[in-house]
This record gives structure tokens, C-alpha cells and sequence, in this order.
């Protein structure tokens, strides 16, 4: 699909920071939010805003009414040094500017907190949510547990990966389940849709 690679490489070169997720894991990440179709995306974990965007632009090119809520402290970790990729520190307004710079302000709101407690109002029902936030085991179980909970098609996780044991380790655990089975696993991201 080569819109997938024409937006990876669009956003990779105008971007404030990075686009962290590459582009294989890109295209099955773009490919489940579209497969989830209308309504709203959550993210837990931004950095640079780069797959919030992504989800923004594929609302906005496939006209599918939703908005993206991407939840993240911004402090600690990433957020208080610099991104060795780049040689830059994130910073909210960097990634807020990034998400002007392509357009899709509009359509994203950053929720500055942690995901748990859950920070969304009940009424917001995700469609499709993309989880590449805590590493640490306790903190990947604990939002797996809370967002199979709210409804949504489709759940993809980041860094699924021996690197990452927390998270490998939490989602083990967590899936396969009934309700959720593996839609495919492209690199560290794993998708799982609702059944």
C-alpha cells in the first residue's frame, strides 16, 4: 500500500522529533485503525505525536467521524532527556507544534495525565486503541486490563519484544482470551481484535 510508506515518509521528514514506530509496524498499525472504522482512537504513550498523527490523517483522508486522544503525563522518562535519535528533548509544545505543522490540531487532543485511573469520560467509546506507554510489567497489565474493558475493535501493543519483557510478559498474561484474538504481529506491534 503505498500511501502507508508516501505518509511514513512525509511525516519521518517533517516531523519536530521522530516517528518512532517503523514502517512495517506503520502499515499494520494504519491498517487496524482503518479496519476499525468510525469513531474515536486513544493512545497511551505520545513522545512526538508521530502515530497520533497517523491516526488524525487516516480520519481525515478515509472521512471517518472520530477524534484521537493520545493520554500521557509528558514527564519523566523520555520526557526529561534528550531523544538520543534526534539529539532533542520532547516537549509538549513540540508536540503540539507537530501536530499544527500537519494539520490535524483539530482532530487530537492530549490528555496530560496517567492512563490509570482511566482519564476519559465514560461517554468516550475508542474504536481503536494503540498502547506504546509504560514498559514496566505492572504498568502494560494494568492498562491491557482496564482497555479490554472499554468496547473498542481493535487493541495493538508496541515493543512486544524480548527487549521488553515487561511488556511481553503482561501481555502473555493478558491474551489470547474469548472476547480477543490475535490479529497479527508485524515486528514488536501486536494487534488483537474484539470477537
Amino acid at each position: 500500500m503505498p500511501r502507508v510508506e508516501n505518509l511514513y515518509n512525509y511525516i519521518s521528514k517533517t516531523i519536530i522529533g521522530r516517528l518512532a514506530t517503523p514502517v512495517d509496524e506503520l502499515r499494520a498499525l494504519y491498517n487496524a485503525i482503518l479496519d476499525a472504522g468510525p469513531g474515536d482512537h486513544v493512545e497511551i504513550g505520545c513522545l512526538w505525536g508521530g502515530t497520533a498523527i497517523v491516526a488524525a490523517v487516516i480520519k481525515e483522508q478515509f472521512n471517518l467521524p472520530g477524534h484521537v486522544y493520545t493520554i500521557d503525563p509528558m514527564a519523566g522518562g523520555w520526557w526529561d532527556t534528550q531523544d538520543p535519535a534526534v539529539k532533542l528533548q520532547p516537549t509538549p509544545g513540540r508536540v503540539l507544534d507537530n501536530f499544527v505543522r500537519f494539520n490535524v490540531a483539530h482532530r487530537i487532543s492530549v490528555i496530560r495525565c496517567k492512563s490509570h485511573p482511566w482519564p476519559l469520560p465514560s461517554d468516550i467509546h475508542p474504536v481503536s486503541i494503540f498502547i506504546d506507554g509504560d514498559h514496566e510489567y505492572r504498568g502494560v497489565k494494568v492498562d491491557a486490563q482496564m482497555v479490554k474493558k472499554l468496547g473498542a475493535k481493535i487493541i495493538a501493543f508496541h515493543d512486544y519484544d524480548s527487549i521488553h519483557m515487561g511488556v511481553k510478559q503482561a501481555l502473555d498474561e493478558e491474551f489470547p482470551c474469548p472476547e480477543w484474538l490475535e490479529n497479527g504481529t508485524v515486528r514488536t506491534l501486536k494487534v488483537y481484535r474484539h470477537v
